[in-house]
């Protein structure tokens, strides 16, 4: 698989997550990557940063988001970065071992509190920490291709 790169810069509002899903998944189904691979990244890096702009931002405070996805042969690391306050480390520990919870009627799949188990269960790795004075969102997968051959045609 061929190594590509792709920095991001998006303002902290919502209407902003459509284009970054847009362009990785262009950038994946370019490369053959399978389908539900492609479902799972999109997901994941939506929930990511809708996190960051709800809760970390709080979808008033204006901030910049900051995205870099790169492959290396199969494995692809996207890096999500912002400058909102940090989540308490007690809260965001909670949060990892917090268990998805079920759908219903009033609480579907992608409605508050699902973020964090929706990026674990889509995700091989997700990890939390500080750069510096940004918040830092690592999230890794290895990518399953649909055929052999190069990524990009010549």
């Amino acid at each position: 698989m061929a190594d590509f790169q792709i920095r991001m810069s998006i303002a902290s509002k919502l209407d902003q997550v459509w284009p970054v899903r847009v362009a990785i998944a262009a950038i994946l189904r370019e490369m053959d990557v399978a389908d539900l691979d492609c479902l799972h990244v999109q997901l994941a890096v939506a929930e990511a940063i809708n996190n960051c702009i709800e809760h970390g931002y709080g979808e008033t405070r204006e901030g910049r988001i900051e995205i870099l996805a790169e492959t290396e042969q199969d494995r692809l690391r996207i890096e999500i970065t912002d400058d909102a306050a940090p989540l308490p480390l007690r809260r965001l520990e909670e949060l990892l071992r917090k268990p998805m919870p079920e759908p219903n009627e009033t609480a579907p799949l992608l409605s508050s509190g699902r973020g964090i188990p929706i990026m674990r269960s889509t995700m091989d790795s997700v990890v939390f920490g500080r750069l510096g004075e940004r918040n830092q969102l690592l999230l890794c997968k290895v990518l399953r291709r649909i055929r052999a051959g190069p990524a990009f045609p010549a």
